[in-house]
């Protein structure tokens, strides 16, 4: 299999450095450290957390505090809303 041939045609998003930045520094990783304490609390399992309607809350305002992340990466306030319910539809997912 020609590994270099599936590089070829994949697509990458226009900008990789801002995404990289979306990635690492929005409250993503304060989403998992809200759902993981809510595990330790709650005693059931992660995703389960999706379900509670307060842990769900504390996570949905933990994506909303983002003052000003948008300012120099590129993504409008509407991209980033997208992506804080995509953050939240993937953290529904056992799977992943």
């Amino acid at each position: 299999m020609n590994h270099c041939r599936i590089l070829k045609d994949s697509a990458f998003p226009g900008n990789i450095e801002s995404e990289e930045l979306r990635k690492m520094y929005t409250p993503i990783n304060m989403v998992h450290a809200v759902y993981a304490y809510g595990e330790y609390q709650k005693l059931y399992p992660w995703y389960r957390c999706h379900e509670d309607t307060d842990i769900r809350c504390i996570a949905e305002g933990a994506l909303m505090d983002q003052p000003g992340f948008t300012e120099g990466t590129g993504f409008s306030a509407e991209e980033m809303k997208i992506w804080n319910q995509e953050v939240l539809i993937n953290m529904a997912n056992p799977t992943l």
